[in-house]
């Protein structure tokens, strides 16, 4: 077992049975002892290790109240001695579609939820950092609630079509779960598990798998930059998307205009134009230098990728000073429907480094 077999209200602070519990309160005994080596916190006090723990481990979290209603005095089924939090599910998941006119609760600063934030030690944490933890358990508890059955079917399903992981043509989605915490269905996923929101992998010719290609973090900053067309010290193409010959593929996380503005880590497309001198430019930018002002759009990339992500094969008509263009998402070109004149466009994610994932943990 690789998770520490301690008492949680100990590390809450607040185990009623004191030496007599009979679970654990010892985190140098044989089994605690040696995950803390592993994880090179075995020479930290309680308190430090405490420290760890709260921020990072969802049952250390206190729960929604499933049975918050808002009728009668705002109150769920047992009233005041309830001991959970009384908050609109959907807000802390960040799709309260009600917003400031919702009528359950929104306010961590509320004195009953402020009394038990202060039982889980989290009155330290700036509100939007509780409901960044929040959303992480409640993610969690969702994946975790969802259907071994409907899993195991899907899996069949591939299974049957002769469609697994490494053989598979399609783009994969990268796993948030695992990447924030931990995913519940672990290798049962069908998501792919990766270190970062994204993952650049070729296909050997002979054995048809797909194998992750090295430094992936300098592949994925030379991409990103829309003057790239390829990554010169191990030749990955990234407009043809091969490499030495074999097919190139990159994973990524969920396109960030399917998710809530809060979700951590997912992955965010810039959309560019190119200006008469070479110059990309970022579609809606106001404050890059071109030498055509005219040319600016107030299209932003979003509005692009919300088009692109609804349908890849048609585009998006957009005015730019007194002109209409057309961006097609196949040619991936602009044309001036007066003019005739087209410019190329490039579609290239926000970088996001190693650093920023440890950060979003």
């Amino acid at each position: 077992c690789q998770k520490l077999h301690v008492c949680r209200s100990y590390v809450l602070g607040n185990c009623k049975f004191g030496p007599r519990c009979k679970f654990s309160h010892d985190f140098r005994d044989a089994h605690n002892r040696d995950l803390c080596y592993e994880n090179k916190v075995e020479g930290l006090p309680f308190d430090n290790i405490q420290k760890l723990l709260l921020p990072n481990d969802p049952a250390l979290l206190p729960q929604m109240c499933n049975t918050y209603k808002v009728s009668g005095g705002n109150e769920c089924e047992f009233n005041e001695k309830c001991t959970r939090l009384h908050l609109c599910k959907q807000f802390v998941l960040g799709n309260c579609k009600f917003g400031d006119n919702c009528r359950r609760n929104h306010n961590l600063n509320d004195r009953k939820i402020q009394i038990l934030l202060n039982k889980f030690m989290l009155t330290a944490y700036r509100n939007d950092e509780v409901l960044k933890l929040l959303w992480k358990k409640e993610q969690i508890h969702i994946a975790t609630r969802s259907s071994s059955t409907y899993v195991n079917t899907k899996l069949d399903k591939h299974r049957s079509d002769g469609d697994t992981a490494m053989e598979n043509d399609k783009e994969e989605e990268i796993c948030l779960y695992h990447l924030l915490s931990e995913c519940q269905f672990k290798e049962r996923c069908l998501k792919s598990h990766a270190k970062l929101p994204y993952r650049w992998q070729k296909r050997d010719k002979l054995t048809r798998i797909w194998e992750d290609i090295p430094d992936m973090e300098t592949i994925e900053q030379r991409y990103c930059d829309p003057t790239n067309v390829r990554n010169s010290w191990n030749s990955v193409d990234f407009v043809r998307m091969t490499m030495n010959n074999n097919a190139v593929r990159r994973l990524s996380t969920a396109n960030a205009v399917t998710k809530p503005d809060n979700f951590l880590l997912t992955t965010k497309w810039i959309w560019y134009w190119q200006e008469d001198v070479g110059k990309w430019i970022t579609y809606g930018s106001q404050v890059e230098a071109t030498t055509n002002e005219k040319a600016k759009s107030e299209v932003s990339s979003g509005d692009l990728e919300k088009a692109y992500e609804k349908d890849k094969k048609e585009g998006l008509s957009v005015f730019a000073g007194p002109f209409l263009y057309h961006v097609s998402f196949k040619e991936m070109n602009q044309t001036n429907m007066t003019l005739g004149t087209r410019r190329d466009v490039r579609r290239r994610p926000l970088f996001v480094s190693r650093r920023d994932v440890e950060a979003a943990r």
